[in-house]
């Protein structure tokens, strides 16, 4: 007996062993690769093989969560006989496999189970199945399903030994989900990493990121390894990028946390980029980067540009707060200096010039021709002025400047004068009186620089300009340019006063010594005429001032008008109109000593009036244009009407350029700025007239 229960021990013993080498031999493959289909295949062949079924399937619930799909399948006569590759829940029997997670077992078929065949081909030929479920942690990942010839082929022994397998299964599933769910989110990972990488490298930035305590540069954008030749990656920050021994003083850090270690936001700042030299804003900002260490990004955007944008707008802005000035000055004090010019005029026909009272009269004519040229020097700067545009000798005009400074300089001076051969017969379309005022400005502030002492060279050539010889702010285009290099060896100019020499009124000369227009008025005239002006300076060794004039291929010699012959043998009837009391008896005076009857008023309405009644009465009329009722292209309108081949004269303190398009199309026979001299207003009368006849 005591034998007998010894070999039944032995025997189950054996038997345990066979089932445990069994299961082993079938789960030890899975889980080994991610090909889950693969390994569910090979092991479905397996237990059909071992266990002696017919054919058999794996179904694994769909992400959805909604559905099963056909994982594995084998023993089918084709793949047709695999009716759907997609499965719902609600399939014969699986919806109650679900609910339970117990295997649903027949190990005797009836008609009533056809159902559950799921393949039509195999309803003949099976006698049993089985649907186990493959579980793990309570929740069912997918179904075995195993169908069998014969009848009750899912013995008790069998469905334990499957079920232990299927927990395993349901481990080595669970597994290679989670691998392919990191997997996939290793991919995504790097995905977004490659795209943010890409995105990073391509910004119009230097990006950094650097550890705040350590101070070890993080990361580099390839615009940032471009700007510093090298990344510098695994580097200490302020010793590659700055060439310090320590931590920069305007460094960031200590800025982007607060007492508590928290990020304070973005922190900005400006500065010149260590390589470059170019203008920056950049942007820090305290992060969290890899194993919880805190860092600086900082995004550093070049702003030359911007700057050179903002200061021009500066300057425009500047411009035009002067052209509102001026034009609101202009028109009164132009009035005023005409009585003062006029009357001062009147008083020196009326005495000798041995007089000791007309040199008196003729200081006292200068400083008023002295306001009036600064009068036209701010309207200039400002545009309210049109340059008469026409080809010139630029050659001529640096040979006649020069001429007329030897005239006005010291002595102690040396004049120095080069014209390159090639540009002897250049020209530039301009304004022969503001390019020489310009000319003049430069060379009297150079004179003032050397106090006297020194050499002075003007210098014309002609020079191609590539777009980067061009300054950003400037709108001038390549080509060939007349430049005229204005040099001194006088004190130069300081770095710190560099960006306000051009500005309007800034001087660094004593109070009574400069306007402070000079080099606005210059900035100005070049603007008119499309150029580009340089500035080449060092302290106490001199200054070079390079005026850019694009070239023009019409060359013309310089032409300068004589000036006006002074007469008072002038005869003829005028009608005089202005406003201003003080000028209408100026003009009366002034037009009688040259010899005309004058009829003058002050009301341009009367005016209009008296002219209806008899215009034979005047051969000419001169007006103001600023008046109240009837302006003075208003007025000679209204006359040209009445008498079409009446000569006209429009006065006016401003500049002519608001009416000029309506005094060409009137047919106005000229216009005059205020103030103007005796011999200029006898001149454009004569002028007019004969114009006319």
């Amino acid at each position: 007996m005591q034998g007998s229960m010894a070999d039944n021990e032995t025997f189950d013993l054996d038997n345990k062993l066979r089932d445990l080498s069994v299961m082993y031999e079938l789960v030890s493959s899975i889980g080994t690769s991610l090909d889950m289909k693969t390994e569910l295949n090979q092991f479905l062949q397996k237990i059909l093989k071992r266990f002696g079924y017919t054919s058999g399937s794996i179904l694994i619930k769909s992400k959805e969560n909604t559905t099963f799909f056909v994982a594995a399948s084998s023993g089918f006569q084709s793949s047709q006989d695999v009716l759907e590759e997609i499965v719902p829940f609600d399939h014969f029997g699986l919806r109650q496999l679900l609910d339970t997670q117990l295997p649903l077992v027949k190990n005797v078929l009836s008609a009533a189970d056809s159902g559950y065949m799921l393949v039509p081909s195999l309803e003949n030929q099976i006698k049993s199945f089985s649907f186990l479920p493959i579980i793990f942690e309570d929740q069912v990942l997918g179904v075995l399903r195993l169908f069998s010839a014969h009848e009750n082929s899912f013995t008790e022994k069998a469905l334990r030994m499957l079920t232990q397998l299927l927990k395993q299964l349901g481990y080595a599933i669970n597994h290679i989900l989670t691998l392919q769910k990191i997997r996939q989110a290793e991919a995504r990972l790097n995905r977004s990493h490659e795209r943010l990488t890409t995105i990073l490298h391509s910004i119009d930035a230097s990006i950094c990121v650097v550890d705040m305590e350590t101070y070890e540069v993080l990361f580099m954008n390839q615009n940032m390894v471009d700007e510093f030749g090298k990344d510098y990656t695994g580097e200490t920050c302020w010793k590659v990028f700055m060439g310090k021994d320590g931590p920069c003083d305007h460094c960031t850090n200590p800025y982007l946390l607060d007492a508590a270690g928290q990020p304070t936001g973005i922190q900005s700042s400006q500065g010149k980029h260590p390589i470059t030299g170019q203008d920056y804003l950049n942007n820090s900002q305290a992060i969290l980067w890899t194993h919880g260490r805190m860092a600086r990004l900082q995004i550093s955007t070049d702003i030359t540009e911007i700057k050179q944008l903002e200061a021009q707008l500066r300057q425009n802005c500047k411009m035009e707060a002067i052209g509102v000035m001026a034009g609101g000055i202009a028109h009164n004090f132009n009035n005023s200096l005409a009585i003062i010019l006029g009357n001062l005029e009147l008083a020196q026909i009326n005495m000798s010039s041995s007089d000791e009272v007309y040199d008196y009269l003729d200081y006292a004519k200068t400083a008023a021709l002295r306001s009036r040229d600064l009068t036209r020097q701010i309207l200039a700067y400002s545009r309210q002025s049109s340059p008469s545009r026409k080809p010139l000798s630029i050659a001529t005009i640096a040979e006649e400047t020069l001429n007329l400074l030897r005239a006005t300089i010291p002595t102690s001076i040396n004049l120095h004068q080069s014209v390159s051969s090639e540009c002897s017969d250049a020209a530039i379309i301009g304004d022969l009186s503001l390019i020489q005022e310009s000319l003049f400005n430069l060379c009297n502030n150079a004179v003032q620089a050397m106090d006297g002492v020194g050499d002075l060279s003007l210098k014309v050539e002609t020079v191609y300009l590539q777009q980067q010889d061009i300054p950003s702010q400037d709108k001038s285009s390549p080509g060939q340019y007349c430049r005229i290099s204005v040099e001194d060896t006088g004190c130069g100019l300081a770095d710190d006063i560099m960006d306000k020499i051009f500005d309007p009124f800034f001087t660094t000369k004593a109070v009574g010594q400069g306007t402070g227009m000079g080099l606005a008025t210059v900035l100005g005239i070049i603007d008119q005429h499309g150029g580009i002006i340089k500035v080449h300076t060092e302290l106490g060794k001199g200054s070079t001032f390079e005026l850019y004039f694009p070239l023009t291929e019409a060359p013309q010699e310089v032409m300068v008008l004589p000036p006006p012959v002074y007469t008072t043998q002038d005869t003829g009837r005028i009608l005089f109109v202005d406003d201003d009391e003080m000028l209408v008896q100026l003009g009366d005076s002034l037009l009688t000593s040259l010899g005309y009857q004058v009829t003058a008023l002050t009301c341009s309405t009367e005016a209009l009036e008296l002219f209806s009644h008899d215009p034979e009465q005047f051969d000419l009329v001169i007006s103001d244009q600023t008046m109240p009722e009837l302006t003075g292209l208003e007025l000679i309108t209204a006359l040209l009407k009445i008498k079409p081949d009446l000569p006209a004269i429009l006065c006016t303190g401003h500049n002519a350029e608001a009416v000029s398009g309506e005094i060409a199309s009137l047919g106005i026979g000229a216009f005059l700025q205020k103030p103007y001299e005796l011999s200029d207003l006898s001149h454009v009368i004569r002028k007019v007239i004969n114009n006319k006849s």
